[in-house]
């Protein structure tokens, strides 16, 4: 098969293209039809015997947006959680956070705004109810329907497909 090549601006046959991607790495003793993360670390990993000399301080620009985010720390030690999202999370929930938009490069704070906690599907429960008491954030009711009847763990996907009705986990085929 060949195509323009994400890896140059020739092109390559995809055996080419794996080749290239995988250049510098030791050979798997199973080939590459197989993922063995302990292996391949294994295999290519290397200490880094050098000092710490290579590392840079902070920008001014870093120092600054942390600077900004002082205040919300010392608040949420004292509170334990400062707000909590209504939104189930997930990959695309909510909209973009920053603590300053414009002097951030690498952003995309987990919810919308600094330090506001996501509800995630396998803890929301016991999560929402600990928020709930240490402040005077009373979860949306939907957000309870959505955790014990719609939402699905990674579990609950997983095993799903060999689930018999009865709910209990069957054969895996």
């Amino acid at each position: 098969m060949k195509g323009r090549s994400r890896y140059g601006s020739s092109t390559k046959t995809v055996d080419e293209q794996q080749e290239f991607a995988w250049r510098g790495f030791a050979a798997r003793a199973n080939g590459r039809s197989q993922v063995n993360v302990r292996e391949f670390i294994q295999r290519n990993y290397s200490a880094y015997e050098g000092d710490h000399s290579f590392l840079q301080g902070s920008t001014q620009r870093t120092l600054d947006i942390w600077r900004k985010l002082q205040p919300l720390l010392a608040e949420e030690r004292e509170k334990e959680v400062l707000d909590v999202s209504q939104i189930p999370s997930g990959i695309i929930s909510h909209e973009p956070g920053y603590i300053d938009k414009e002097r951030e490069i690498i952003v995309g704070l987990q919810t919308e705004a600094p330090l506001k906690r996501a509800i995630m599907l396998s803890a929301a429960g016991a999560w929402l109810r600990r928020a709930s008491s240490l402040t005077a954030m009373r979860p949306d009711e939907r957000v309870g329907e959505i955790f014990t009847s719609i939402g699905k763990t990674h579990n609950d996907g997983v095993s799903m497909p060999t689930r018999p009705k009865s709910g209990k986990p069957g054969p895996r085929t």
